[in-house]
């Protein structure tokens, strides 16, 4: 996606290879936004160069910044955990606590 910003303007979406004519006046910035997916098995660093060409018969006053570079490292996939067993209480035990919370019933009821 692209989003102008300080009278900058170019197509909002679009998909494939970017090669945008954008209008950028002095102090205008338009900022693309992309995304992709990576290889589970993907390892090293991740590198996007974007570059910017002024198009015929327009002059660059900086030249310089027309270029820029992010490097990232890809970071491992988290391995899955296996699920934990949750404790339960034996069948002696479920009766038991079923028969203690009868009685404390009970014992409320005899109070009221």
């Amino acid at each position: 996606t692209c989003v102008g910003s300080a009278g900058g303007s170019c197509t909002a979406s679009g998909s494939g290879n970017l090669n945008e004519l954008v209008n950028l006046p002095v102090g205008a910035a338009v900022t693309f936004t992309i995304t992709g997916t990576l290889s589970a098995s993907a390892t090293g660093t991740l590198s996007n160069t974007a570059t910017i060409t002024a198009p015929g018969g327009v002059t660059d006053p900086n030249a310089a910044n027309n270029t820029a570079t992010d490097t990232d490292t890809i970071s491992a996939v988290p391995v899955a955990s296996t699920p934990q067993a949750v404790p339960t209480l034996s069948e002696l035990a479920l009766v038991l606590l079923g028969a203690l919370m009868g009685l404390a019933w009970w014992r409320r009821q005899r109070k009221a």
